[in-house]
Formats: C-alpha cells, structure tokens, sequence
C-alpha cells in the first residue's frame, strides 16, 4: 500500500510538471503571435496612415491647380472680352477707314482725271464691279482690296468715238490669262484649253488676248468654253485658225460671238446649246463646220456662209427654230441628214447647182418653208428629206430627178418661175 501511494504521489507530482511545461511552451508562442499580430497590425496603420497622407497631399496639391486654373481662365477671358469689344471694332473701323480714303482719293482727283466716256471696272481678285469715269490709266488698284488685276472696259461702245479704241485695248491690256484660263504651249504656239469658271463667273464680255507670253494664241481647246452660262460676248484675235469640239457648248446667254479671218475650222458641237446667239457671221477662210456645230441655236435668225464651204455637216442647223434664210456658198456639193431638220421658221431655200445629194430629213419638219430650188445635178433625195412641209413647192427643170420625186411624195411641182425663184 505505501508503495502505491508513492507511486500516485510520483505520478501527482509529474503531472503538474507536465502541465507547467504545456503552459510554458503555449505562453511564448502565443505572445510571439501576439507580437507578430502587433506588428502587423502597426505596419498596417503606418502604411494607412502614408497613404492618407499621401491622398491628403495629392488633393491639396490639386485643390491650388483647379483655383489656380479657374482663375487663369477667368483673368483671360476677361482680357478677351475686354480686348474683342475694342480690337475688332478697331481693326473693322480702321479698314472701313482705308477703303474710304481709297474712294475718296479717287474721287477727289475726278476733276483732273474725268473721262467723258463711262467704263465699267471689273476685280478679278475680289470680283467687283464698279463703273466710273475716270481715266482707264489712272486707275491703278481696287479700291476694295487694292488688288491690280483689273479689266476695263467702255459702257457704251461706240466705235465711232476715239476713246474706244483705248477702251479695248485698255480691256485686253487688263486681261490676265493665268487668272481667266487655263493654256498650254505647243511648240511656239498657245491653246486655250479651259476657262476659270470662278473668274469667268460674273464676266459678260471676253476679249482672249492675241499673245500670251510672247507667242500666238492660235486654237481653242475642246469644251475650253463649256458651259460658261455668265458670258454675253466673246471676242476670238487674229491668229486663230481652229475652234474644237464643244468648245462653247451650252454658253446659254452667249448673244455674239467675234471670229477673226484667220480662223479655218469650227468642229462638231461647237456651238451646241447657244439658246441666245442671234447671228453670226463665218470668216470667209472657214473650210469645214463639223456637225452639230449649231444644233439648238434657238435664237440664231441669220448666218453668213463662207464660200469655201462644200459640205452642210450632220445636224449643222438642227433645231434653229428662228432660222428665216440662209444663203448657201455655190461649192456646196451635200445636204447632209437632218441639216436643216426643225427650221421651223424657214421660209425658202436655193440649193447651188452643183449639189448632188440631199440627205434623209434633211428639212424635216420645215413647216414654214414655201418653196425650194432644187438644182438639175441632183440624184439622190433621202427619206422623209420634206416631211411635214405641207405648203412647199418644188422648182426645178421638167423631166429631172427633181420633178420625179415631187410626184412620188406628193408635192406641188413648178418649173414657170424656177428661174425667178433661183
């Protein structure tokens, strides 16, 4: 029994041994994690504490900019507001002020530099036009934007008077090519190949100079002209031999156009679409007119054939609803189909006696047309060549192809007064 009670006291006393020893190794550690915990935790609160101060900084640091930018544009659109309410007003007083001076001065020596004559001033630069009578030499810029580019050019053109003939030259002196259309140099000759239509655009009359950087102007360009709608009347110099396709197609208000004797050829479609051209007179060295060349000239009631002319060209004079006469050159050889198709206003034809073929519709819907020569040497009359020309008679000689086909169409046939009529 004493033994076992030793051994329980033993065991009782080994047993705290133990649990102090639990107890010692489980206090360090759980203050060593306290510490780490402690630790962190500071490390944590210092870095927060870094960061709000770093925030605390930043936004401070932005707060001064914005004022600082809120202010700056403030102070300058103030000085803005402040400067645009005088500098402007200023600078537009000041330039009203210049151009003042300028007419002014221009009209303040009207008495020394008056001209009897009026002449219309063009800008080309600022497209101004003004009319005055001072003396074409005096006047020396725009008084609208000082520009020298200037075309001058009489009010009333009378030729008659001497200062006219300054006047042109004055006006061809003043027109710059650069500015009014394109050229090209071809060998030692210039051609004009395109109008500037923003120079041309408030332009009625052209005068193309004779010369352009010393060489002759000789040709006019395909659609050089095209659709000029602005242009009233233009003048071709001496040296022109050739006008090409289209080039004054669709020149809707184009009344007169100027041909120097020079010129030789006139192509196709030239003139197509010049409602208001009245009437026009073919240099005498004109050869060849290409077809359509006067197609829809309404307002066309007279022309003057070249005698060099062999040929009436396809369409020549299609649609010339005011076409009342035409006298035809004696070379011509050929009515070409629809020539003379839509002359409404046709009154009478002499073909020349050595024509020898009149082509289809060539008088197609002539409904004015009251009598036509038609000369023994013809053999060939196309179809529908007098349609619709109801009150026509034909003169000829009797027993020609003439008398024949008046038969077969229908036609009033006379031989009484032919020779009369021619």
């Amino acid at each position: 029994m004493k033994k076992i009670k030793k051994d329980n006291l033993k065991e009782q006393a080994q047993v705290p041994e133990k649990k102090e020893e639990a107890l010692s190794e489980e206090k360090p550690e759980k203050k060593e994690e306290a510490l780490s915990e402690e630790k962190t935790e500071k490390k944590e609160e210092a870095l927060s504490e870094e960061k709000t101060e770093k925030k605390e900084e930043a936004l401070s640091e932005k707060n001064p900019e914005k004022k600082e930018e809120a202010l700056s544009e403030e102070k300058p659109e103030k000085k803005e507001e402040a400067l645009s309410g005088k500098k402007p007003e200023k600078k537009e007083e000041a330039l009203s002020e210049e151009k003042t001076e300028r007419v002014s001065e221009i009209k303040s020596d009207a008495d020394e530099k008056e001209d009897p004559v009026e002449y219309y001033v063009d800008c080309v630069s600022c497209c101004t036009e003004w009319k005055t009578r001072i003396k074409p030499e005096k006047i020396t810029a725009c008084p609208f934007c000082g520009s020298s580019r200037l075309s001058v050019a009489l009010a009333n053109d009378n030729a008659s008077r001497p200062e006219a003939s300054a006047g042109k030259s004055y006006a061809r002196e003043y027109n710059r090519p650069a500015d009014l259309f394109e050229y090209s140099v071809e060998g030692s000759e210039v051609c004009i190949r395109k109008c500037n239509q923003n120079s041309l655009r408030f332009r009625k009359n052209l005068i193309v100079p004779e010369t352009i950087n010393g060489l002759p102007v000789t040709s006019v360009f395909k659609d050089a002209f095209k659709s000029c709608d602005k242009l009233v009347s233009v003048t071709l110099p001496e040296g022109i031999t050739k006008i090409g396709i289209s080039a004054f197609y669709g020149c809707e208000n184009l009344k007169s156009i100027g041909l120097p004797e020079s010129l030789e050829s006139i192509s196709s479609g030239a003139f197509y679409g010049c409602y208001s051209l009245e009437s026009i007179e073919l240099p005498k060295n004109v050869s060849f007119l290409g077809g359509r060349a006067f197609e829809n000239c309404y307002g066309l009631k007279s022309i003057t054939m070249p005698e060099k002319i062999s040929d009436i060209s396809v369409s020549l004079f299609y649609n010339c609803s005011k076409l009342e006469s035409i006298t035809l050159p004696e070379e011509i050889m050929t009515i070409s189909k629809d020539a003379f198709s839509g002359c409404r206003a046709l009154k009478k034809v002499v073909l020349p006696p050595y024509v020898t073929t009149i082509g289809k519709r060539a008088f197609y819907g002539c409904v004015s047309l009251s009598g036509v020569y038609i000369p023994e040497t013809v053999r060939r009359i196309g179809v529908l060549a007098f349609y619709l020309c109801k009150d026509v008679t034909v003169y000829s000689h009797s027993l020609t192809f003439a008398e024949e086909y008046a038969k077969n169409e229908g036609l009033k046939f006379s031989t009484k007064a032919f020779i009369e009529y021619a």
